[in-house]
């Protein structure tokens, strides 16, 4: 059983050069000791029962314009008062801006 309503927010569709964020609230009796960030990109801010997780986006990479999308997905561990670690996920799709 997850510690998290859901321990993955999709975002769909979002510009380049944007912060976006995710939010996680735990819904267990458990607390949120520790988060460990998957890179520097993606800083994290939590309490004992909730948790942040954001993202600056950068441009859409040159070899993908021609798409013009490309996929983003981040995570962070988050450590629990009991020992427990879970993996929570932010999930977008980055749009890239046609008036460069």
């Amino acid at each position: 059983m997850s510690n998290f309503k859901s321990n993955t927010v999709i975002l769909g569709e979002v510009p380049e050069r944007v912060t976006i964020k995710a939010n996680f609230q735990v819904i267990s009796n458990k607390e949120i000791v520790r988060v460990v960030p998957s890179c520097g990109c993606t800083p994290a801010k939590f309490n004992k029962k909730s948790l942040e997780i954001s993202y600056r986006t950068g441009d859409v990479p040159v070899h993908l314009q021609h798409y013009g999308k490309s996929s983003i997905s981040k995570f962070a561990d988050v450590f629990f008062s009991d020992g427990t670690k879970e993996r929570v996920y932010l999930q977008a799709t980055l749009i890239r801006n046609e008036n460069k």
